[in-house]
């Protein structure tokens, strides 16, 4: 196994874009099978449905799903089919850091859908809209492990 990961070229940590598949074809090229029987999802439109308001992951499983098993094909798991979003999402910056200033700026927005508030003397119920304010500074690059040069 040494030997094959040395002369592939493998090191360790694992670049990001060595996945369990890349790993098989290198050190069990006789397992792989030339049909994969798994439909694959369209993951740039996955990507595009999560922007909408109530669409998560486990609802677009099950249309994927839905949509195999209507066409005869055989869908990922549901875990299989997130781990797949996630990689395509990281190789393809589907995401991106945003870098702020401690205090500088203040993210609003309204929260989806109307809530129920219930008045707890008269039991009325009356909708309301949710608002969010958020001061979006995480201070990554501040907890980032500083080197000392020796005098």
């Amino acid at each position: 196994m040494l030997e094959t990961a040395t002369k592939s070229g493998i090191e360790w940590p694992l670049d990001e874009t060595t996945t369990n598949e890349v790993l098989m074809a290198i050190f069990y090229p006789d397992r792989l099978t030339a049909n994969n029987h798994r439909k694959e999802a369209d993951y740039s439109a996955i990507h595009k449905e999560l922007a909408k308001p109530g669409v998560n992951l486990s609802l677009l499983w099950s249309e994927y799903c839905e949509t195999c098993y209507t066409n005869g094909d055989t869908p990922y798991m549901y875990s299989q089919f997130c781990d797949k979003y996630r990689h395509w999402a990281r190789v393809t910056k589907a995401t991106m850091r945003i870098r702020h200033k401690p205090g500088d700026v203040m993210q609003v927005d309204w929260a989806g859908n109307t809530i129920p508030i219930q008045d707890p003397f008269t039991g009325d119920t009356t909708e309301a809209y949710l608002f969010v304010a958020v001061l979006p500074c995480s201070c990554y690059e501040c907890k980032q492990k500083r080197h000392r040069t020796s005098s």
